[in-house]
């Protein structure tokens, strides 16, 4: 039997429990929002309920991560019967609904400049630009005096993103994972570190991926440097010889990769940013781009969900643990996307695993 999903209105009120999907496909990821797909039989009631003028959300029982819907599609189909198709993001996509206005620049430690410079100053504090504020959203409370990992100050300028992108951008990085989620009546935002379940540790449960345990049913592995790049040459304002360079990198010969990084939106507000400042800036720009270009090490695995790991209980997105396949690869990674999915055939969870590096 498929899940039950609420239907929820604007106001989070729940206006439905559907209990007859014909297919759920429900994925979270740590550094970026995530994105479900709900195959339903037509009807009129649906598509009136989930038409509406006035905004839905979807929610799992149990699961404050819930999604938005964004998109409805209905399909005539003969053979197989009429279809509606309801899509969107999890409630990280709020956050696409907001740039980084203007120029802002962020110096602090890393939790500060995330939580107070990107997401209040954007998304919450409207007292500078009126209607900027999304309702109910606010930061988890205590989050920064709950804080066991690392908040090293940092400096950076980002002007006119995506917020969900200089979020995602800061997180990739720094190794966090950020959610938002709905709990006494409000929308939540957080930060988290996943938890380390690997060999490296010896605080928690080993959680390790393998044939050999019967818990790693298929995948594919991928190792990628098509668009690999390791030294950047950062150029900012000004124009011809006195335009301001920066460059990332030193390595030398074969094995050196080169990119140019355009950051000619980065400006010193004519001097009011020291030369010094505004070069570790160039710097930051240059080091995040460079980290897009690293080479990708990927295992994508469909895992036993009655195996001897349940996710949710023994695992998390986020986590870091062990897996290994037939052909003797093995690998310290990360979970960063859980992709659940439900149909007449049953359930199945497949974990994105990346590699960590050290």
């Amino acid at each position: 039997m498929i899940m039950d999903l609420y239907v929820l209105n604007s106001d989070f009120k729940r206006l439905d429990i559907i209990s007859y999907a014909e297919s759920v496909i429900w994925t979270k990821r740590y550094f970026s929002v995530g994105d479900f797909e709900i195959v339903l039989p037509a009807s009129r009631y649906l598509l009136q309920l989930f038409q509406s003028s006035e905004e839905r959300y979807v929610m799992r029982p149990g699961d404050p991560v819930g999604m938005i819907v964004e998109k409805v599609q209905l399909t005539t189909d003969e053979e197989n019967g009429d279809k509606i198709i309801i899509s969107g993001s999890t409630y990280q996509g709020f956050l696409k609904r907001r740039i980084v206005w203007g120029q802002k620049i962020l110096k602090g430690t890393l939790l500060d400049c995330i939580l107070l410079g990107l997401v209040v100053d954007n998304a919450i504090d409207d007292s500078t630009i009126e209607g900027r504020k999304i309702e109910y959203l606010a930061i988890r409370p205590n989050i920064v005096a709950e804080w066991e990992g690392d908040n090293p100050d940092i400096e950076k300028q980002v002007t006119d993103d995506l917020l969900s992108d200089a979020v995602t951008t800061i997180c990739t990085a720094f190794g966090l994972g950020w959610e938002i989620y709905f709990e006494g009546g409000k929308l939540l935002f957080n930060l988290y570190k996943g938890k380390d379940r690997s060999y490296g540790q010896n605080m928690l449960p080993i959680v390790l991926f393998s044939p050999e345990y019967g818990n790693f049913l298929s995948g594919t592995y991928t190792f990628d440097k098509t668009n690999y790049k390791n030294v950047a040459m950062v150029a900012g304002e000004g124009e011809g010889a006195s335009r301001k360079m920066a460059a990332v990198g030193n390595a030398s010969g074969r094995s050196r990769y080169e990119v140019f990084v355009d950051q000619s939106s980065l400006s010193s507000n004519d001097g009011e940013i020291s030369d010094i400042d505004y070069m570790i800036q160039l710097r930051t720009a240059g080091e995040e781009k460079l980290a897009e270009y690293g080479t990708s090490e990927t295992y994508e695995s469909t895992v036993d969900p009655e195996g001897n790991y349940q996710y949710g209980i023994d695992y998390n997105l986020g986590d870091i643990v062990e897996v290994e396949n037939e052909y003797g690869l093995t690998s310290r990674v990360r979970i960063t996307e859980v992709i659940e999915s439900e149909d007449e055939n049953g359930y199945t969870c497949i974990p994105k695993f990346e590699n960590v590096e050290g």
